[in-house]
């Protein structure tokens, strides 16, 4: 987006930052009396790996051509009640690079359409539909390192493409005992972070969900329960803190804690969380920990489709990805590297 700005404004022209709401910023441009508008949005932009599973090497990795082929062959994804997903390759960026390629995960869904009304009379109706249309929500991601590692947008609307991958790679792999895989584990990639073993105390938990998780994210509290489906579209904050006249610290914290990690998924839930906790061998006093700060994760500004769908322009979000993975190719490159199994047929 930078680039682009500074295209623009080399041209002399005139700009105009004005907030735009939800996160967003809109960029009006004037010159020769006609009006251009460019909406920003924040997307999050993660890090994962695909580890393979092989009867003889239980961590391997495909080389980046049979990934592709796996995908092409399993693109469609029915998730049941009228929803799918749509894996989607894009040729309009980087193709001339070698070892890196670009798609996207479309979630197609005819359920839970929204309704439209008249802006004056306030009167609602449906979305007209055909029999085979769906409202559709997309999210975008990159392979790099000839297909071992991924890039990818974080967009709770279209769902979790790490998701989709391991059901679309896994489905293939039933599909063709043949080719001696069992599955496949997309792992996000983890800079060295705290030993949760070494957690002795928690006095405070701040976390904040992503938008539209409440289906996935359970607190096993039945009224919180629904408050967090009440507010699921612009994510839910929560900070739980321990009896300050006690001070035993949150009963049950640091198991709450362990679980959150032992689900890979869960980076994907949270897009924040923080603890106050007493390590061992620290300081032995309470010290603020960003959880989420091990995992290769950054926000980045991207150009909105237009003034009025949720989606962003493709181009741009394809180079915030790749402009995070040069921000983060060292710690990437630091990585133990799998076990490369042959092309398959």
């Amino acid at each position: 987006m930078k680039k682009t700005l500074d295209i623009w404004l080399k041209q002399d022209i005139q700009l105009d930052k004005m907030y735009g709401g939800f996160g967003s910023y809109i960029y009006v441009f004037r010159q020769m009396n006609i009006l251009h508008m460019v909406i920003e949005l924040t997307r999050t932009v993660r890090f994962f790996e695909l580890d393979f599973i092989h009867a003889e090497h239980p961590h391997c990795s495909l080389p980046e051509k049979s990934v592709q082929k796996i995908l092409l062959e399993k693109n469609i994804i029915d998730f049941g009640n009228a929803e799918r997903r749509v894996i989607t390759p894009c040729k309009d960026y980087l193709s001339d690079v070698e070892g890196i390629s670009c798609w996207s995960v479309s979630r197609i869904r005819q359920h839970d359409i929204p309704r439209i009304s008249d802006m004056l009379a306030h009167n609602s109706k449906e979305i007209p539909l055909g029999e085979d249309e769906g409202i559709c929500d997309t999210a975008h991601f990159m392979m790099f390192l000839d297909g071992a590692v991924i890039g990818v947008e974080s967009c709770q609307q279209a769902g979790s493409i790490s998701t989709a991958l391991t059901i679309s790679i896994s489905t293939w792999c039933r599909e063709h005992p043949e080719a001696g895989l069992q599955g496949v584990n997309i792992n996000p990639i983890k800079r060295s972070r705290i030993d949760l073993d070494k957690l002795q105390k928690i006095r405070k938990i701040h976390l904040r969900t992503s938008p539209n998780i409440s289906e996935n994210y359970n607190p096993n509290v039945k009224e919180l329960g629904r408050l967090f489906a009440m507010n699921d579209d612009s994510g839910i904050e929560i900070t739980l803190r321990e009896d300050k006249k006690e001070k035993k610290g949150i009963q049950g914290a640091i198991e709450w804690v362990k679980a959150q990690f032992a689900d890979d998924n869960a980076v994907e839930k949270l897009s924040l969380l923080k603890i106050e906790a007493v390590v061992q061998n620290g300081s032995g006093k309470y010290e603020e920990i960003d959880l989420l700060d091990s995992f290769l994760i950054a926000k980045k500004r991207v150009i909105k489709l237009d003034s009025k769908t949720k989606g962003v322009s493709s181009q741009s979000m394809y180079e915030q990805i790749n402009n995070t993975y040069e921000d983060f190719k060292t710690e990437i490159l630091a990585r133990k590297p799998y076990y490369v199994l042959s092309e398959i047929r």
